[in-house]
């Protein structure tokens, strides 16, 4: 007879002593209850209490250390340098008046080429149009009234227009002004490989807003002759906003190292100041770490942190019946022990 059936027996048996008891029927009780004890303490205590302790501790150390593979971020960052790959065809600036245009890595017999505006001349850079998959790097840190614009990975064709005096130096020939009585538009292609645009602007430029990129890059590669080349950061500061846990901040320190594993959404707005970018991001990211050495720190959310903010009362109460239940489960199980 199982011990629950036995339980049954002495509470039918309890039930039914109403008034006086026989010693016969005190003694059929005692004995039920002797064998009831009998059974408890020779029935070895259940493991399970055991496990569920462990999987408990399992389940918070997944909560606590463990983060999320991904997270929705506000950047509003100060850069000397920025880099992007463009993931639909797309203007990068508006139209932009120059005193001088640079430009290498063009396509044909002409390698190099420089444009400048004599006064009274203007030369006029039409919206910068370029393919999906174009990977571009913005420089502000090179010339104080300009930048620095690089190309790679798909074709551009880059028009200007000229109008009155216009000194063109082309590499290879001397040196040469032309000028153009009535607007006249300037081609310069480039090919697949890396081609560079040096700006000096003639009036504040206008980048174009609602930029949709990835492989947002904040980082460059410093290469000095007789040394190693060294990864080096191009954050000026800045403050990272984490939107999926109500918009917590958390501060950038100049040159600190920010990298991503995947990172993909809007550049909203991006301005030129002298020799810096100033940009406001917003998009998800996979593996954001900061810091140097080959083991980066992570700074992706942990899943608490994600739960307190998307659930925060559901998981106070959740967790609030699952320690009552895990601590009456064990003092049940260690009862049942002594």
């Amino acid at each position: 007879m199982s011990s629950d059936r036995l339980r049954e027996l002495l509470a039918e048996k309890v039930r039914a002593a109403d008034g006086d008891v026989s010693a016969q029927e005190l003694e059929a009780i005692q004995r039920i209850a002797e064998l009831i004890e009998l059974r408890r303490k020779t029935t070895p205590p259940p493991r399970w209490p055991i496990a569920a302790l462990f999987a408990a501790a399992v389940l918070v150390s997944l909560v606590l250390f463990v983060r999320v593979p991904e997270t929705h971020v506000e950047l509003q960052l100060v850069v000397s340098e920025v880099g992007f790959e463009l993931v639909r065809p797309q203007a990068v600036t508006e139209i932009v008046n120059l005193r001088e245009l640079g430009a290498t890595g063009l396509r044909g017999s002409t390698d190099a080429m420089r444009l400048g505006a004599i006064d009274p001349g203007t030369l006029t850079l039409d919206p910068l149009s370029l393919a999906k998959n174009t990977d571009v790097r913005i420089d502000a840190a090179r010339a104080p009234e300009g930048c620095r614009i690089v190309l790679s990975g798909t074709p551009a064709v880059i028009r200007t227009t000229a109008h009155g005096a216009i000194r063109i130096d082309v590499v290879g020939a001397e040196s040469r002004t032309e000028s153009f009585a009535i607007p006249r538009s300037i081609v310069l292609e480039t090919d697949r490989g890396e081609a560079s645009l040096d700006l000096v602007f003639a009036k504040e430029p206008a980048f174009a807003p609602q930029l949709f990129v990835r492989k947002l890059a904040l980082t460059r590669i410093d290469d000095v002759e007789g040394s190693t080349p060294q990864v080096v950061s191009t954050i000026l500061g800045g403050t990272i906003y984490f939107e999926s846990l109500g918009g917590e901040a958390r501060p950038l320190r100049p040159r600190e190292l920010l990298r991503f594993d995947e990172i993909h959404g809007v550049i909203r707005t991006l301005e030129l100041e002298r020799g810096r970018i100033a940009l406001s991001f917003n998009g998800t990211v996979h593996g954001m770490r900061r810091g140097w050495g080959a083991k980066p720190a992570s700074l992706m959310p942990t899943w608490l942190a994600w739960l307190r903010a998307q659930h925060g009362l559901s998981l106070f109460w959740g967790t609030t019946l699952f320690l009552y239940g895990l601590a009456t489960t064990i003092l049940r199980w260690w009862k049942g022990r002594a």
